[in-house]
């Protein structure tokens, strides 16, 4: 099944992915990069979508899960709402295909409010 554009924020909002006021440049911008093409109410994923995916997955999937993005959403609009001073996350990520196996190597991501 394709995903209209309402539908599609039904799904964002269903995962706590976005915001009312980011729903519109979500889109835009999977449209802009050539993710999806509009073809009457659907937004059809081209190629390359696929290609970033898989890239996405392969290389950084902890940081491109749903539940991630959404507690990401959570803990910045804490520091917003300056509940928090700033959100600190650690993920492991898994060597890329073709390097030495049994190694993780980790990376912090750091959001400052202000």
């Amino acid at each position: 099944a394709r995903y209209t554009e309402a539908s599609l924020v039904k799904k964002l909002e269903e995962l706590g992915i976005g915001r009312p006021s980011t729903y519109a440049s979500i889109i835009s911008t999977i449209i802009d990069r050539g993710y999806i093409s509009p073809r009457g109410s659907a937004l059809v994923p081209n190629w390359i979508a696929f290609s970033v995916v898989r890239l996405l997955e392969e290389n950084f999937g902890e940081l491109v899960e749903y539940d991630f993005t959404a507690e990401m959403e959570e803990d910045l609009d804490r520091i917003a709402g300056g509940e928090q001073d700033r959100a600190l996350v650690h993920v492991t990520r898994q060597p890329a295909r073709g390097a030495r196996r049994g190694r993780r190597r980790s990376c912090g991501v750091r959001a400052c409010g202000g």
